[in-house]
């Protein structure tokens, strides 16, 4: 795996911020029949993983003065603005350390 990402080669200038290349090499342990030369891939690189964690949208996490928080609906409808504490993240949730416990519902923006 490449040590250093590259912008996006072809792509607009403000995608080019977000998106990035890294080189990597990799080898196919089994033989697949729908392999054939000249097909693209895409690989997801797992540096850290949990199980069974308890995990929330990225878009439900509300950041306030160096603080996390997440709005938790109530019995009655209403929301609960409610710290948590987070601990890993990827690009589409959060794993919640603190703060929540399973079965209650974030209110998202």
């Amino acid at each position: 795996l490449g040590a250093m990402a590259a912008s996006s080669p072809g792509f607009g200038r403000s995608r080019a911020q977000y998106v990035k290349w890294i080189a990597a090499r990799f080898a196919i342990d089994a033989k697949d029949t729908r392999l054939i030369p000249d097909l693209s891939a895409a690989a997801d690189v797992i540096i850290r993983a949990e199980s069974k964690a308890l995990q929330v949208p990225r878009e439900a996490i509300i950041e306030d003065h160096g603080k996390t928080y997440a709005r938790v609906l109530r019995a009655e409808g209403a929301a609960d603005k409610r710290e948590i504490h987070v601990g890993l993240r990827n690009n589409t949730n959060a794993v919640v350390l603190a703060g929540l416990r399973d079965g209650d519902e974030v209110v998202l923006p």
